[in-house]
């Protein structure tokens, strides 16, 4: 009993009700969800603990972003562990992996050096503290229908839609209670949950204006305003 508390009866809330009820119907909580293009700040950096499944040059990491209002974001970024197959992915030898990464590269205002491109990653990737607290530009949003999150109502029940990626075309006419009766709806309606897309993703980097890190052998982007 002598761990219990003392509890300072005295103290009261800030906000008034109305004010917290508004803090609460606030959309998106601590994960950003409304699509857009933002300057996003990297928070956090960190490595799955197995390469890549059908790669095993390639690691998967998760680069943790925040917007302007403090909401966050995740971004899956593969990098190479090794130049196997010349960077090119998997049996298919795909490129879509080194595409996504010279993309990342030149949101940090950095041009990936081909030749000397394993030196390159792991000047970044091999010092992620180096990482935390530069910007990129981003647009960002979903890459299929999910559930939109509509606040409280004044009965204080959360409301959901089933919208399309454009977060705003109806895929399912009401208005519902909650995520499984949203997504028992979006069933019904033939749209299969795994085909709900559960989060945002970054549909495209842009080009940053300046580098925001610098190391050896890299080139700074020739810079543009168009995103590529």
């Amino acid at each position: 009993m002598s761990n219990i508390p003392s509890f300072k009866t005295g103290t009261k809330p800030q906000l008034s009700k109305e004010e917290y009820n508004a803090e609460v119907n606030k959309v998106g909580g601590k994960f950003l969800q409304e699509p857009g293009t933002y300057d996003l700040t990297i928070k956090a950096v960190s490595f799955k603990d197995k390469p890549n499944d059908k790669d095993s040059a390639w690691i998967d990491t998760t680069i943790e972003l925040e917007g302007p209002d403090g909401q966050t974001m995740r971004h899956f970024q593969m990098i190479p562990t090794e130049c196997r197959n010349s960077f090119l992915f998997g049996e298919k030898k795909a490129v879509f992996a080194l595409e996504s990464l010279q993309k990342f590269f030149r949101a940090l205002g950095l041009q990936f050096d081909y030749e000397n491109g394993m030196e390159q990653v792991a000047a970044v990737f091999g010092n992620p503290d180096s990482l935390i607290g530069k910007s990129v530009k981003a647009r960002v949003g979903y890459k299929g229908p999910h559930l939109k999150y509509l606040g409280k109502s004044e009965a204080n029940i959360a409301q959901y839609q089933v919208v399309d990626s454009d977060h705003t075309t109806l895929k399912i006419e009401g208005v519902f209670a909650d995520k499984d009766s949203a997504l028992a709806a979006a069933a019904d309606a033939g749209i299969a949950k795994n085909k709900i897309s559960g989060f945002m993703n970054v549909l495209e980097f842009f080009s940053a204006k300046e580098p925001a890190l610098i190391i050896g052998n890299t080139q700074t982007v020739n810079t543009v305003d168009l995103p590529f």
